[in-house]
């Protein structure tokens, strides 16, 4: 967590282009990996939200995977550890509070002891919300197989390069520190499935043949957020449903806006389909 540097280091002699990071890559704050400030209150935070991981699930951070730069890029994307068992949404959500890419929205140690005060005085009252989730989690971990779940005598094999001792971590040209997109949906694990899978695919975009103005800005539909149980609008999904295949002869239109003299919208997709590697079966 940093606590341990060289003997000789002296941070006076640091400067925002040299800044040295020691520490234990798990632990550590994704805006500490990117070298954008030294340690402060809120990395601390960060690092406290990962020892909350590990008390709970009974396994150190990463333990199966290289600690590597790979894994930095992944910590600064949204990857965060994994429960493999049920776990309280209200301890899910103040560990992911305390892992949260932005440092602005970490609690201070002062409400997250406010917190844990009033979880003990709670802990024994059937009507208190921690007790019903409590009891809740363990129904469901009782009728998990016994390798689901943590047990005293817990046993993994640690991955050959994951380290857990602290050293130089000098990365370079580190991503912006971001929350995965479903980062604070209700997803007991941490994280959901579908984002530490697409993490684990490993993709580098700098060996693809795609330059940069070849990428369309990702958003959301109109009413992503309206309650609709078929996940996004009737609306929206039947304007997809048309798979358009845009290696026949298509004919692309404009949409229905007003005829407007200044072309305001003309900028506003500018993507070169010839340069994508789009084949018959990929349909947009």
């Amino acid at each position: 967590m940093g606590l341990c540097k060289p003997a000789d280091y002296n941070p006076s002699e640091s400067t925002s282009s040299n800044i040295n990071i020691y520490g234990v890559l798990p632990y550590i704050a994704p805006e500490i990996l990117r070298k954008q400030n030294d340690y402060t209150k809120a990395s601390d935070i960060y690092s406290l939200g990962i020892i909350m991981y590990e008390v709970i699930s009974g396994l150190p951070p990463y333990y199966d995977i290289s600690h590597n730069e790979n894994l930095a890029i992944k910590i600064c994307n949204g990857i965060r550890p994994r429960f493999n068992f049920k776990v309280p949404q209200l301890i899910v959500h103040l560990i992911k509070r305390c892992l949260d890419a932005n440092p602005l929205n970490r609690p201070t140690t002062k409400e997250i002891a406010d917190i844990l005060d009033k979880w003990k005085d709670e802990i024994f009252l059937s009507e208190a919300e921690i007790q019903k989730q409590i009891e809740a989690a363990n129904k469901i971990n009782n009728g998990l197989s016994t390798n689901s779940v943590p047990t005293t005598n817990l046993s993994y094999n640690t991955h050959s390069e994951a380290v857990y001792t602290s050293r130089l971590l000098n990365f370079s040209n580190l991503p912006e520190p971001k929350n995965s997109y479903d980062y604070y949906e209700q997803n007991d694990d941490i994280i959901s499935m579908e984002f530490s899978v697409s993490l684990s695919q490993q993709i580098d975009i700098s060996q693809s043949n795609i330059n940069d103005d070849d990428f369309l800005e990702l958003k959301n539909p109109d009413d992503n957020y309206e309650q609709n149980d078929n996940i996004i609008s009737v609306e929206f999904s039947a304007s997809i449903s048309q798979q358009t295949d845009v290696t026949h002869n298509y004919k692309p239109k404009n949409s229905d806006y007003e005829q407007n003299n200044d072309m305001e919208y003309s900028d506003s997709l500018q993507i070169d389909v010839s340069k994508l590697n789009i084949n018959e079966d990929n349909n947009l």
